[in-house]
């Protein structure tokens, strides 16, 4: 399986989380980190909307850990939410 993250991601105020992309076989899923994830496990702090994606960005290696091997085991079709208990 061909997992690649392109380099984008935004912040989504509507979700509290941080939008990141994954390509999966060519097959596009939307990916996002809740700002829980981030408090409990990469020390976002206050909630200043443009602390997220910089929070993100600092850790996108174990986020990105992480959404890769929770996608081999969920095969989601068009999405995945990483929440703190996934980093745990």
């Amino acid at each position: 399986m061909d997992i690649e993250f392109p380099r984008t991601s935004s912040y989504d105020p509507d979700r509290c989380s941080v939008w990141f992309r994954a390509t999966v076989n060519n097959q596009v899923i939307s990916c996002f980190v809740t700002e829980e994830a981030l408090r409990d496990h990469f020390g976002l702090n206050g909630r200043d909307a443009r602390a997220y994606p910089a929070k993100f960005e600092e850790n996108r290696a174990a986020i990105e850990s992480v959404a890769k091997t929770l996608i081999l085991q969920r095969r989601p079709d068009s999405e995945l939410v990483l929440h703190s208990q996934d980093f745990s």
